[in-house]
């Protein structure tokens, strides 16, 4: 694990102290797909702060889906969970699921 993976998890798990919503099972899930996601950002993006994650970090992040072939309902749930903590870290709202999933086909035509 890199530095920046770390620090970016270190920041999720202060976030995640704090929340008491969902059952002990579904928080785990939840966790254990974020933190996929931040895995993500952090070695594709290099990013370092949490508050600075945006929409075209998690359109990169489904098109790495699609690209492993995974099922529609699969990524609808990590959408869904992305969501959830974009909410709870206080990052703006991302586009509804037809315009990630437009957005991420297009961009990966190109």
């Amino acid at each position: 694990m890199t530095g920046i993976e770390r620090n970016l998890l270190v920041q999720f798990e202060k976030i995640c102290k704090h929340i008491r919503q969902n059952s002990f099972d579904t928080r785990k899930r939840y966790r254990w797909i974020f933190i996929q996601f931040l895995r993500f950002v952090a070695v594709t993006f290099h990013l370092q702060n949490i508050k600075n994650l945006q929409e075209k970090h998690v359109i990169a992040y489904i098109q790495k889906l699609q690209k492993e072939n995974k099922a529609k309902s699969t990524i609808l749930t990590n959408l869904s969970v992305i969501r959830f903590y974009f909410t709870k870290i206080g990052v703006p709202e991302i586009a509804p699921n037809q315009e990630i999933f437009t957005m991420s086909k297009t961009l990966t035509k190109k």
